[in-house]
């Protein structure tokens, strides 16, 4: 599974950090990450929680359980949309989200290609 890094401005770090710790019910990790020349200390967010999916899961087919799934909050799609869209207002590009949203959007509208 492709790994990403998110690059936000610091006046953000507090907002940004509350807001992944709740998106991912579960609290930031620090770890080593080795660079050319230089290791520096980063944060990433492990769920290790019951509602995992699978790693090799087609992007379609996790796009079709969020068309799928609600829960006590409301629906996945809305969730999903909300999230992609709150990233958007904080200047945060997520590729895996981006790309999961893509195909939310593509398969909700009949285009199985997305």
């Amino acid at each position: 599974m492709p790994r990403h890094r998110l690059e936000f401005p610091d006046r953000h770090q507090g907002e940004i950090e509350d807001y992944l710790s709740e998106r991912e019910t579960c609290t930031a990790t620090e770890i080593a990450v080795h660079l050319p020349g230089e290791t520096i200390a980063a944060q990433t967010y492990i769920y290790e929680g019951p509602r995992l999916v699978e790693a090799d899961l087609p992007l379609r087919a996790r796009a079709a359980m969020i068309l799928l799934a609600e829960g006590v909050a409301g629906s996945s799609y809305e969730y999903i949309r909300n999230v992609r869209d709150h990233l958007a207002e904080l200047g945060v590009a997520d590729p895996a989200v981006d790309a999961l949203w893509r195909a939310v959007v593509a398969l909700k509208d009949g285009n199985a290609h997305g």
